[in-house]
């Protein structure tokens, strides 16, 4: 990876969206997904859709080539997004994502990415948790290593590894792939909506 990886959303220590080093079109495309579906989730569960958001957990993605349209969907992606709030208290996740990789090859690498997306969802965590300032957090994401070229495969939960299988690669192009700590791998053709977008915030 040649750069820290972008982030956009919200900080409690900040009144208002913040981003860097993501590409207008990328943020529009991401912004309108996420407000169409918080839109839809206040809409469908309003009496109960802040606590489902709040105690919902932290996501590791991979955005595979042709998630996104256009040229910001050329490229995997991998980041970690979670639910976040201004200080303010309006409501809307933290994304963190790399720079685009290339594709990995073989489950080894795939584990680095694994591990490397661990590592930037405790920054995350913490920044949220410390009221961190966007200086703070981007200090924070400058210092975190790149993904190391292998990691072992012991590394990857078992299910991720039969589906990011290099025979299983091909196949999932155009699709987002979703996992947290307490639950299996989902993939959704494109970014999820409907009903699978609501399973993103969910306890």
């Amino acid at each position: 990876m040649t750069s820290a990886p972008g982030w956009y959303g919200k900080l409690p220590a900040l009144g208002d969206f913040a981003s860097r080093r993501l590409a207008p079109e990328w943020i529009a495309q991401w912004d309108n997904w996420l407000t169409a579906g918080l839109h839809a989730l206040r809409d469908n569960a309003p009496d109960t859709w802040l606590n489902d958001y709040l105690a919902s957990p932290a996501w590791r993605f991979a955005l595979l080539p042709g998630a996104l349209p256009g040229a910001e969907g050329e490229s995997l992606r991998v980041g970690v997004m979670m639910p976040s709030v201004d200080r303010v208290g309006r409501y809307f996740p933290l994304v963190v994502v790399s720079a685009p990789l290339p594709r990995p090859n073989g489950s080894a690498q795939v584990a680095a990415l694994w591990q490397w997306a661990g590592q930037i969802e405790e920054i995350a965590v913490n920044a949220l948790h410390g009221d961190w300032s966007a200086e703070t957090l981007d200090a924070a994401l400058a210092d975190a290593p790149p993904p190391p070229p292998t990691a072992p495969d012991t590394a990857l939960p078992p299910a991720l590894t039969a589906l990011l299988s290099q025979a299983a690669w091909d196949g999932l192009q155009g699709c987002s792939l979703w996992l947290h700590a307490g639950g299996g791998p989902t993939v959704q053709p494109a970014l999820p909506t409907g009903a699978a977008f609501a399973a993103l915030f969910k306890p």
